[in-house]
Parts: structure tokens; C-alpha cells; sequence
């Protein structure tokens, strides 16, 4: 019985070394193959971001690192990519989302509640439905729980300018449309921008697979959810009934 388990493991041992691949060869390599697919995916989203805060236009994107920003945002026709510093895009909260008559200073309770929220919240800013000929544009500025469900939605009515005390001040919420959502007329388009917060000391981890592939599947689930889309696929079912 010794001699015939001996023979069995020669003979295994002897296969094994004429055989120029192993199965581990295979996992190493198929491993090796997807880290590098990831590898191009994060270096191709990380390139198509806009350099700038896609409110105030300060640089964010360097070749080395990305500075600290609080959100990060998607057109949904991928047109514009980008970073969103945190008082930025705070400021356009309080202003159009709650109404704030006076500028809301990081460390303030309503501050720190609404950072909190945002944790938990995706954010839309689209074209108001069926407003694609109006004179006067406005937008429908939307928010999403985590698993992308509609918790509420505001209309604004778009200025350019902002009357402030000592003046006018062209309008923040402006500068960001104009940067993600307008053609080159100044008009908006039909695409939705999906505005979610970020690690402040990691914004890049937002393109890092995983995270971005959940990104873009609650940027899919809420595109099937907004009022125009809905009105489409009515339309279509209506057109194609099924037999």
C-alpha cells in the first residue's frame, strides 16, 4: 500500500512539473487583470472631473491630489463630473431648500444638522417637467434618501442676480447649472445633476469601484422616478402594449 501511494504522489508530483501553468497561475492572473480594469476605471473617472468647485469654480483637481470638498456630482448624460466644496453647496441649501434669510456659519446647530442629513441624502437639481419652452426657467431641486427614494422637492424660480444687502450678487445656484446642466445658449438641458456628500479628508474614494458603482445605480434608480422620465415610459407603454 506504501509503495502504491508513493508511485501516486511521484507521478503527481512529476505531472505537476510538466505542466507550464497552475490553476493559482490562473487566479493570480485573472486577479492581476481585474485590478488593472479597476485601476483604468478610477484613472478615466478621475480625468473626466471638472478641475474646479462646480459652484465657485475655486481648483480642486490637481495632478497629484484633490483638495477637501464635501460633494461630489454627476450630470446624468456624464456630460460634467466634479467636486462641490461643503460651504458651497451649503449655501445653496439653506438658501434655496430652507429658505435661510442670513448666511448659516459652519459649527451652527442648523450647520451641523443639516451635514448630518446629508450623510443620508442624495440631492437633484433638473429642469422643472414640461418648462423646456418657458421664457422663465426654473428648476425642481429634489432630495433622496440613501436608497433613493424621494423624501421632498422644491421649484425655483432661476436669477442670475441675488439682491443682497450692498447690492447684487450673481447667484451661486446659477454658476453651478451653468457649469452642469445649461447648452451653450444658456438654456437647460433634459439631463439631472446627482449631487451626493463625501468623505471631506477622501473625496476622491467616491471613484473607487465600488462606491462609484452604487453611485450610478442610485443615479439609475431615481432617473426611472423623475416626473419626465415617467411621463416617457407612459408614453411608450402606451404605444407598445403589451400583447
Amino acid at each position: 500500500m506504501h509503495v502504491q501511494l508513493a508511485h501516486v504522489a511521484r507521478q503527481v508530483y512529476l505531472d505537476m512539473l510538466d505542466t507550464p501553468f497552475r490553476r493559482l497561475d490562473d487566479v493570480r492572473l485573472g486577479q492581476s487583470r481585474e485590478e488593472e480594469q479597476r485601476q483604468h476605471a478610477y484613472h478615466e473617472r478621475r480625468a473626466a472631473l471638472a478641475s474646479g468647485c462646480l459652484v465657485c469654480g475655486r481648483r480642486l483637481v490637481g495632478d497629484e491630489q484633490i483638495e477637501a470638498a464635501g460633494y461630489f456630482a454627476q450630470s446624468s448624460d456624464q456630460r460634467t463630473m466634479g467636486f462641490i466644496e461643503e460651504e458651497c453647496f451649503a449655501a445653496l441649501a439653506f438658501r434655496y431648500i430652507y429658505g435661510a434669510k442670513r448666511t448659516v456659519e459652519r459649527g451652527e446647530p442648523l450647520w451641523d444638522l443639516f451635514r448630518e442629513s446629508a450623510l443620508r441624502s442624495y440631492f437633484v437639481l433638473r429642469r422643472v417637467p414640461q418648462t423646456g419652452n418657458f421664457y422663465h426657467q426654473q428648476i425642481s431641486f429634489y432630495r433622496f434618501d440613501e436608497t433613493g427614494l424621494e423624501i421632498s422637492h422644491k421649484t425655483i424660480e432661476l436669477q442670475e442676480f441675488e439682491r443682497r444687502l450692498f447690492g447684487k450678487e450673481r447667484s451661486g445656484l446659477m454658476q453651478l447649472l451653468e457649469r452642469t446642466l445649461m447648452d451653450g445658449e444658456g438654456k437647460l438641458t433634459n439631463a439631472f445633476l446627482l449631487v451626493c456628500k463625501v468623505s471631506v479628508d477622501l473625496p476622491e474614494e467616491i471613484l473607487f469601484d465600488e462606491h462609484y458603482q452604487n453611485f450610478s445605480a442610485i443615479l439609475d434608480k431615481i432617473d426611472r422616478q423623475l416626473p419626465e422620465q415617467v411621463l416617457r415610459l407612459m408614453a411608450q407603454g402606451a404605444r407598445n402594449p403589451t400583447p
